[in-house]
């Protein structure tokens, strides 16, 4: 380590001359996530740009999470490597509580009498309660939105479209609509779709749920 800002020292709780002269693996460790991440500091050394997550060590024993960023570049015409870092701290926690969610979410849905599912922000399934897979007589969670829509009565598909739309930006829909999961078998059902946000108001989804 040849040089650092501010920052660096605050993050660390130390003065320069404590880590000037480190080298950089002493000053913390590398997250292993996959084998990808083992050769990912050779590739930095060799001139590849490279972003991992890091855990800083500081001068009172405190772990630090880091998203690090290595790419090459100059220092005083000698060539190096730029290391930079954000402290993602908040998003591993907000990532926590998601995953602590979830898991509760998905005990609940698989005990409801009503179907549940779970979109990503782009609308694809990521989860749906076996109550909603009997009703659309469609057991697969791959294709599983499409597939419904296409099941929507053809009278009711431009009013459940515009619903969809608007649900991309505001929450709390509630609107009914005829489907015929099968031939000869329509049903009218009850829909409620909500966004999931998370603490900065970023969309990561939708809940909703179809009652028959």
């Amino acid at each position: 380590m040849i040089d650092v800002n501010q920052p660096v020292l605050d993050t660390y709780e130390m003065v320069k001359s404590q880590i000037v002269g480190v080298p950089f693996d002493k000053l913390g460790e590398l997250q292993i996530m996959s084998d990808d991440d083992l050769i990912k500091i050779g590739k930095a050394w060799s001139g590849e740009a490279q972003k991992f997550d890091w855990h800083c060590k500081t001068e009172k024993g405190k772990v630090v999470p880091l998203e690090m960023i290595l790419h090459p570049g100059t220092y005083f015409g000698k060539e190096v490597i730029i290391a930079s870092g954000r402290d993602i701290t908040e998003r591993l926690d907000n990532e926590k509580i998601m995953r602590q969610s979830e898991a509760r979410f998905r005990t609940l849905a698989a005990h409801a009498p009503i179907g549940i599912f779970l979109t990503d922000k782009t609308g694809k399934a990521v989860y749906i309660n076996e109550n909603l897979k009997k009703l659309a007589y469609y057991p697969s969670i791959e294709g599983f939105m499409e597939n419904w829509l296409s099941k929507v009565h053809p009278e009711d598909k431009e009013r459940v479209k515009r619903h969809v739309e608007i649900a991309e930006k505001d929450n709390h829909q509630h609107y009914e609509y005829r489907v015929i999961p099968k031939e000869g078998d329509q049903r009218y059902v009850k829909a409620q779709v909500n966004i999931l946000k998370d603490p900065n108001e970023n969309i990561l989804g939708r809940v909703g749920i179809i009652e028959d």
